[in-house]
Order: C-alpha cells, then sequence, then structure tokens
C-alpha cells in the first residue's frame, strides 16, 4: 500500500530520536499481535509518501465488494459481526485502541473460510481517560454519529 504524505492525516513521534512517522503504522505496529488484524510486515519511507507492506490472502476482498454479488444467511451475518465484536474488543482491552472508521470497505472476507479481517488503521485512536462524545475521525460523515453534526 503507498499512502502519499498529503493524504496522512495524523503523525506519531517515535522513542528512537522522535522520528516521526504516519498513526497508521504505529497503529498497525500496535495491534500486530491481535487476531484478526492486519500485519505489516515492513515499511518504507520514500520521497512524498511511505510504503506499507502488510499481509492480504488472494482469498479475501472486501466485505463491500462481497456484499455486491453475495448473499449472507443469518448465521453468516451472526458468525462476522461477533468476530468484529471480539476484534474490536481485543483492539480496546489489550491496546486501549478504537477504531473509528469501521465499515464495510474497511473489513476483509475471506470467501472460502468466512473469516474477516479489519484493516485501513488510518483513524485508530487511543482510549483516553475521558472521552469526547462529540469527537469523530472517520472518513465518511455519512457513517458519523448523529451527536457531531452539525449545521
Amino acid at each position: 500500500k503507498y499512502v502519499h504524505c498529503t493524504d496522512i492525516w495524523r503523525w506519531h513521534s517515535t522513542k528512537n530520536a522522535g522520528l516521526k512517522i504516519p498513526m497508521e503504522i504505529h497503529m498497525l505496529m500496535r495491534v500486530k499481535d491481535i487476531n484478526g488484524t492486519i500485519k505489516l510486515y515492513d515499511w518504507f519511507k520514500l520521497d512524498k509518501g511511505y510504503v506499507l507492506v502488510m499481509e492480504r490472502s488472494i482469498k479475501t476482498i472486501s466485505l463491500y465488494n462481497y456484499l455486491k454479488t453475495h448473499q449472507l444467511s443469518q448465521n453468516q451475518v451472526l458468525h462476522i459481526f461477533k468476530r468484529l465484536v471480539q476484534i474490536i474488543y481485543d483492539c480496546w482491552m489489550r491496546c486501549g485502541i478504537v477504531h473509528c472508521d469501521l465499515k464495510e470497505e474497511n473489513i476483509l472476507i475471506n470467501k472460502e473460510t468466512m473469516s474477516i479481517q479489519s484493516f485501513r488503521f488510518r483513524f485508530r485512536n487511543r482510549l483516553l481517560q475521558t472521552y469526547d462524545e462529540e469527537t469523530y475521525a472517520g472518513y465518511d460523515r455519512l457513517y458519523a454519529p448523529p451527536g457531531t453534526w452539525r449545521s
């Protein structure tokens, strides 16, 4: 995956000489041991962006694209939802991280096993002691909670 510097919204300063890296790289490194999250194998800084080398099976497709051509049974929906809740819970409890942009486009599904993985960690946030209910960090305002809407 290539990310241009102009597409990076948040940065993380590392403990090693204060090197600044995209927050997505930092978050992917933090959740690497959580089953159901995409693994980051390596990353490289280029002149105008970053290359992220991540896991991706040829058997996977975004849930959004999968639903265009497949109909899910109630049991399949329940399986996917339970698994997604477990991934979210593990990220929160083990890393203090909340995924702020969950939608069909950001979930990969294995077409053969129906297993899922969460990806596009651009909008992950550390869970703070105080929660600002008006904070929205997702990509599309269409999915924002009603309390964040402003006229």
